[in-house]
């Protein structure tokens, strides 16, 4: 038995409410902007008024941006309120404040809320120091290209997407995908580029332990071929990586994959929550387009 160290990500959080922001394109929206790529996970650099050089997380598992507190000691943003979120499960009040304008890649938006939050915990490229989050407040109204080997990113307001694409809901502002695994056990996924993986040439899905019992019931040889030991918010978690056959998608189907059985404890305690993937299984596509206003994701090329 295999025991490898995990770095997952450290990090969740949930507005209940609905934000109301002005977007516009900030410049030519075919200029796409370089991102590094660091724990399988995008960070850019982000403006917030005339600040700018600031390290964003881009994840799409976040629906409230986030602005962290140390670096709000040096931006003059003004107080809006407090609100409730949910954070691993549990309820946090936290302070909001609003940016004149936030520009990332190549648009920008105006009278942005953002969540503040102590983010000095999270992992960062060579050890910096994370600045905030981009959630999907911020790209709900875009369609967003991730060109995962030139390492840019840049957004429209035209989709690419005409045929072969892959539908998906949002779901309290989190984009969730219908899944089928292995051909016979069907599941929803969402798409969190937020979580952080180790360099692997394999793919892997996160899946609840209700979704593993399911499909032993029809395969009863799936069995785990090694065992990851993580961390997150919550504490250690041990996380048996289980091989399938096949994440059919529609139109898309990725062989051999992995699976994390999520063991019942933390956010997955809960018996109506769903599994996610992350940027790992995009990548292994080269480019990805992902069309916000019109709920689908295709793969240049790949049509």
């Amino acid at each position: 038995m295999r025991i490898k160290t995990v770095k997952l990500k450290t990090f969740r959080i949930v507005l209940l409410f609905h934000l109301f922001a002005s977007v516009s394109p900030a410049f030519s929206q075919e200029t796409g902007s370089p991102f590094e790529y660091f724990q399988r996970v995008i960070f850019l650099n982000v403006t917030v008024n005339e600040t700018d050089h600031l390290l964003f997380l881009f994840d799409t598992g976040t629906n409230v941006s986030v602005i962290d507190e140390q670096t709000l000691e040096k931006l003059d943003l003004p107080f809006t309120r407090t609100a409730m979120v949910e954070r691993n499960g549990a309820m946090k009040k936290v302070a909001m404040v609003e940016a004149e304008e936030l520009l990332a890649a190549n648009v920008s938006v105006s009278n942005m809320e953002l969540a503040v939050e102590n983010l000095g915990n999270m992992p960062a490229p060579e050890g910096r120091h994370i600045d905030g989050i981009l959630g999907t407040d911020f790209l709900k109204d875009f369609v967003v290209e991730i060109d995962f080997k030139k390492q840019k990113l840049s957004f429209s307001t035209k989709s690419k997407c005409t045929s072969g694409f892959i539908p998906f809901a949002m779901i309290n502002n989190i984009p969730q995908i219908k899944v089928t695994i292995n051909d016979t056990v069907h599941t929803y996924l969402r798409y969190d580029s937020g979580s952080s993986l180790f360099e692997t040439e394999n793919t892997f899905g996160n899946a609840t332990t209700e979704i593993c019992i399911a499909l032993q019931l029809t395969d009863s040889t799936l069995r785990p071929v090694s065992y990851f030991s993580g961390a997150h918010a919550g504490g250690r978690v041990k996380l048996a990586a289980v091989p399938v056959r096949t994440f059919f998608f529609v139109g898309q189907k990725v062989k051999y994959p992995f699976i994390f059985v999520q063991p019942r404890q933390g956010y997955f305690a809960s018996t109506d929550v769903i599994g996610f993937f992350g940027n790992n299984l995009f990548e292994k596509f080269g480019r990805v387009n992902i069309d916000f206003p019109g709920q689908k994701i295709c793969f240049p090329g790949k049509e």
